[in-house]
Order: C-alpha cells, then structure tokens, then sequence
C-alpha cells in the first residue's frame, strides 16, 4: 500500500512539474490562476511543450485531455504539494505553521484568488461550492463526527487527500489515503469549487 501511494504521489508530482516548467505556465510567470481563463484550449494544450530545445515538438498525448476549465484545478493542487512538510499549527494560515482550514483556505487563496474570500473553519467549508457525490481532484473534502465538521482537506484524487494533520505520527501538511479506516469512515462531505 506504501508503495502505491508513493507511486501516485509521484505520478502526480510529475505531472504538476511539467506544467510548471520555469517561464512555461502562467503560475511559473508570476500570474494569478485567474488569468489562466484567457488561453485558448489550444495555447494551454502546448504551454509547456514549445519551449527551448521542445520547440516544435507534440507534447505528450495525455495533454491533450486538458481543458481551459481544468487549469483552476491543477493550480490548486501543484499550490497544495507545495505546502508538504509545513508544521501543524493551531489557527496558523502560513508556511511557518496550518491547521486544517487554515491550510485550505492559504491554499485557495494563492491559487484562485478572483474566489476569495474564502471560509476560516471546516464548518464554514462544510457549506462552500457545490455539494457533490463522487470526488474528483481539487475537491474539498469535509470530515465530520456526530453530524459536525471537525476537519477538511483536499482530495488529490479519488483515493487520496491532502491536508494538515493534528494528530498521529505524522503531523503538518501530508498526503493521506481515504481507504483508511479513519478517514473512510468520517468523509462526510465532498464540496466543488467553480473555476
């Protein structure tokens, strides 16, 4: 099971890092992913791809799958991997310390700041976007407890979340799998966010 997660926490590194590639992406440009909306399909499509020595050359057939409305998403989640390894701390909504909302809402507001503002508590996520009933990645997803939102964190995909841990032998910002017990038995909720 480790190796799994390693491998899809890799797969998906990999994947976010070659849209990031220094100078290519609008986030690697210093742009907000608000401006994102301006590309056409065709010009994200080879964004990454027709730089330097790649000049000319196709981009990997899996880039074609992306679409001007999934960029919001990707920004989201390449800005949440960002923040792996930041200490847990209680009320804290920077880099020197999170906690659960605090790191969603710090991460919602570097990626999609035209959205802002955003919830401070995982009550307040429990009500935010769209409810829905199958996660995709960049969903926001709500744990709850007798009815209550207790915690909240983003899904990177179906099977797998990131979020800052209080508790356990890891704490701070990790990667989680829902097929864990403790967390399949306490999704409570899965919001959308509008791009």
């Amino acid at each position: 099971m480790l190796k799994a997660r390693t491998k899809t926490a890799a797969a998906l590194f990999l994947f976010i890092a070659t849209l990031l590639i220094p100078g290519g992406s609008p986030l690697a440009q210093g742009q907000g992913a608000g401006q994102v909306k301006g590309f056409t399909g065709e010009q994200l499509h080879y964004l990454t791809f027709n730089q330097g020595e790649r000049a000319g050359s196709a981009p990997p057939p899996w880039v074609k799958s992306l679409e001007p409305e999934h960029m919001g998403g990707i920004l989201l989640i390449a800005e949440a991997l960002s923040w792996q390894s930041v200490p847990y701390r209680l009320g804290g909504e920077s880099r020197d310390g999170v906690d659960c909302s605090g790191f969603v809402r710090a991460v919602l507001g570097a990626a999609l700041p035209s959205r802002a503002p955003f919830p401070r508590t995982s009550e307040g996520f429990a009500g935010f976007g769209r409810e829905v009933s199958l996660i995709e990645p960049g969903d926001i997803l709500i744990f709850t407890e007798a009815g209550r939102a207790f915690h909240v964190g983003i899904a990177l995909s179906a099977a797998s979340f990131i979020h800052a841990a209080s508790d356990g032998p890891r704490r701070g910002v990790i990667i989680s799998n829902l097929d864990e017990a403790y967390w399949a038995g306490r999704l409570g909720g899965i919001r959308r966010i509008e791009y």
